[in-house]
């Protein structure tokens, strides 16, 4: 793991203020996702000489005057994650979990939900150019992975560079095989749906892959 920040992102308006939501995601805006986990994620996975990010935004100053342009001038509040999810589907597992222990009262059995962030490779803009049948074909690849992977899988948002996802776990995996065998399991596929877009072909080309190895995980019921 890196823990030296890379000296371009001392350039970076977006690092700069980091402390913020990332602006083009509205799931990010809407609840508070900030910046600096992104570039974390980025950073944390690449050596200092090599580095590179795609996502950079170099800081701009207004002429004559020393303050920078900030694009981050706003306040949100953010409402319950789970909010957003499917309370019928929500039910419906919960119930069957219910079941499953009161049949099985000397086991015991671990349940919880997590929200995870996959960040493309170097944080290049793959998803920014797709159009809204294939993102339709991304979010249901994802749901059927619920399961196979774990009990249930969901695309909360599909970011430029990144993708929020909802799991439902049965508690049979670890929070890393999760993450790990969604990756695998979605990356050729993604990478077929989004190759024949000019941009993506250069950036696939360049990369040979679309996820990061680090990825960001949070516990929303245990």
């Amino acid at each position: 793991m890196n823990n030296n920040i890379p000296s371009i992102c001392e350039k970076c308006s977006l690092f700069q203020n980091s402390e913020k939501p990332n602006k083009e995601c509205s799931f990010c805006l809407d609840f508070r996702f900030n910046e600096e986990h992104l570039c974390y994620l980025n950073q944390c996975s690449q050596i200092n000489e090599n580095f590179r990010c795609f996502a950079f935004k170099k800081n701009i100053k207004i002429l004559n005057s020393s303050k920078e342009i900030n694009p981050y001038d706003q306040t949100f509040n953010s409402p319950p994650l789970l909010s957003v999810i499917d309370g019928k589907k929500r039910k419906e597992i919960e119930d069957g979990r219910l079941k499953t222990a009161l049949d099985n009262p000397d086991d015991i059995f671990v349940f919880a939900s997590f929200h995870f962030v996959f960040g493309t490779i170097f944080r290049s803009p793959l998803f920014l150019h797709i159009d809204i049948y294939d993102a339709r074909k991304i979010y249901d690849l994802f749901s059927k992975l619920s399961g196979k992977v774990d009990d249930n899988i969901k695309v909360l948002l599909l970011g430029t560079d990144h993708i929020h996802v909802y799991v439902e776990s049965n508690g049979n995996k670890s929070v890393d095989e999760i993450a790990n065998e969604i990756k695998k399991r979605t990356e050729s596929h993604i990478i077929n749906i989004i190759k024949n877009h000019p941009k993506n072909k250069e950036l696939l080309d360049q990369n040979k892959k679309i996820w990061d190895k680090a990825y960001f995980s949070q516990t929303l019921q245990a």
